[in-house]
């Protein structure tokens, strides 16, 4: 099996490539080092030379140094000083540009929650600049490197997950930032249409460039608007002409019979009844993009790279927010870090805690008639006093089970031994019943990947097992010998969890079976707040 199938079209995706130049990551890691000491000359350069100026004053030291000598000396030193804090971020970015993640499958990228971003290619070099003096305080990893606005936001989106995006294919290196993966110019919608249905959310830049909106329109019909988030890098003029075609989109999306997603039933529920509707149920008018709000006061300037976010309310309503550092007083970065505080946060907020109510009810529903830790050891309890491997009590219906424990909670059965116990689990990975495997039923195969009851073979990433269609229809189980899940759920026990928790698998990407991991009934994972820079 390669990295690059389930293509939405039932065919293989095309083959990703790779950025123009050859990625190094020792000479990466060089270039850093060398921005960081370039950082720490600029420093000393700057204190030499305000050191030289303030002896310049004395006619002689009492080492014979004329005044005028120790003005060459402030002077070469300033210089030395301006040129290393110019050259040493450039370099030190130059070198994450070779450390830079590049995805080579279609697998790896979809191995592990991510956020897709997705944005017209003509936003990567001003994305990619350093921030201006002034600002850079703000603009710094925990290691000191300045960062670029891109950086900023793969910082804020990845309490959702990793960020991908689509590299610019002509470019000679990826930009710091996202991970990228590089598609051919001829056949990239395949594959982005595949990362939009299974991204965590979609962040999207606005423009007017075509690929750019048939994003946009497989964006309202693929996704619900919760998941979608809009940034608007355009000035006043592309945002009107972005805002005819985005109605457009719109209007032809929502108001014909194709129907888009409400966000009732999340990524995978599609209604035809799309648009707002009345109070009487009648469809209502499609809705539109707002218009394009000025600044408080636009003689200040200093308007941010991002100038605004949109994001979608029931009915793909769209709302945009101006990020307008004018509105606050004081200097530009504090304004622009005030702006980005009460103007971003709130568009960030909604797509938040939308992604957090929905996997929380998946969370319940995929809880729902699980059995818990105490059930299962019950399971096995009760396999081991039957002392076979045809043993048909051992199920993972609480009110299917018989007999009493004769041991403590907290004690593994001991047998028996050799025997395959079929874990069949939900779609989110929660042992949903335990019991001993058939003569004739699959085990393992030879890769390692889960195996479907059918045989159907099943990893991270699909909506259904590869094979016949009706090898996807039935729970997905794996085999797993006797001795080791008692192991593991005594290692769940030994970390506290309780009689009441469900146990879930601990999956590696590529399907392998890590472990077991105990889960609350309702344990959704909650994506923390994002980290605050100067600006988006």
């Amino acid at each position: 099996m390669n990295g690059n199938t389930d293509a939405p079209s039932g065919r293989p995706f095309p083959p990703l490539g790779t950025p123009l130049r050859r990625q190094h990551r020792p000479w990466g890691l060089l270039l850093r080092l060398l921005g960081s000491a370039l950082n720490v000359v600029a420093v000393l350069g700057f204190l030499t030379a305000v050191t030289q100026l303030g002896r310049a004053r004395f006619p002689e030291d009492l080492l014979g140094t004329p005044g005028w000598q120790r003005v060459l000396i402030a002077a070469v030193a300033f210089l030395a000083s301006t040129g290393a804090t110019v050259a040493g971020p450039r370099l030190r970015r130059h070198g994450r540009r070779h450390c830079a993640r590049v995805l080579r499958t279609v697998d790896e990228a979809r191995g592990e929650p991510y956020v897709l971003y997705l944005r017209p290619f003509t936003v990567d070099r001003p994305a990619a600049s350093l921030p201006p003096p002034a600002a850079r305080p703000h603009f710094v990893n925990r290691s000191g490197e300045q960062l670029t606005t891109e950086e900023n936001l793969t910082r804020m989106f990845r309490a959702f997950g990793r960020v991908i995006a689509v590299g610019r294919p002509e470019e000679r290196l990826p930009q710091p930032g996202a991970a990228r993966l590089y598609l051919p110019w001829d056949d990239w919608q395949p594959v982005v249409t595949a990362l939009i249905d299974d991204a965590r959310i979609v962040v999207l830049g606005t423009g007017v460039a075509e690929g750019t909106l048939w994003e946009l329109e497989q964006l309202i019909r693929r996704r619900a608007p919760h998941h979608v988030l809009l940034l608007v890098y355009s000035d006043e003029r592309e945002y009107a002409a972005f805002r005819v075609r985005g109605d457009a989109i719109l209007a032809r999306v929502l108001g014909g019979a194709e129907g888009a997603r409400t966000g009732d039933g999340g990524a995978g529920a599609v209604t035809a009844d799309a648009g707002a509707a009345s109070a009487t149920g009648a469809p209502g008018p499609p809705p539109v993009f707002p218009g394009y709000p000025p600044l408080r006061r636009p003689e200040q300037g200093g308007a941010p790279l991002v100038r605004g976010v949109i994001h979608f309310g029931p009915g793909w309503t769209p709302h945009f927010t101006r990020i307008d550092p004018t509105t606050f007083d004081g200097r530009r970065k504090q304004r622009v870090k005030e702006a980005v505080r009460a103007q971003w946060l709130p568009a960030y907020r909604h797509v938040l805690d939308g992604v957090r109510a929905e996997e929380e009810a998946a969370d319940r529903r995929d809880a729902t008639g699980c059995p818990t830790l105490a059930d299962l050891e019950e399971v096995l309890r009760t396999a081991e006093r039957a002392g076979a491997a045809d043993a048909t009590t051992g199920t993972g219906d609480a009110g299917t089970r018989s007999g009493e424990a004769d041991a403590p909670a907290d004690s593994a059965p001991s047998g028996p031994e050799g025997t395959l116990f079929r874990v069949e689990f939900t779609p989110g990975a929660r042992i949903r019943g335990v019991s001993p495997a058939g003569p004739n039923e699959p085990a393992l195969d030879p890769h390692g990947r889960l195996v479907s009851v059918a045989g159907a073979v099943r990893t991270p990433g699909q909506e259904r097992p590869e094979g016949p269609e009706s090898a996807g229809e039935g729970p997905v189980a794996l085999d797993i010998p006797y001795e080791w899940l008692c192991a593991r759920l005594r290692e769940v026990r030994g970390r506290g969890a309780a009689d009441s928790d469900t146990v879930r698998l601990d999956l590696g990407p590529t399907g392998r079976l890590h472990g077991l991991v105990g889960a609350p009934p309702s344990a959704a994972p909650a994506p923390p707040g994002p980290e605050i820079s100067a600006e988006p």
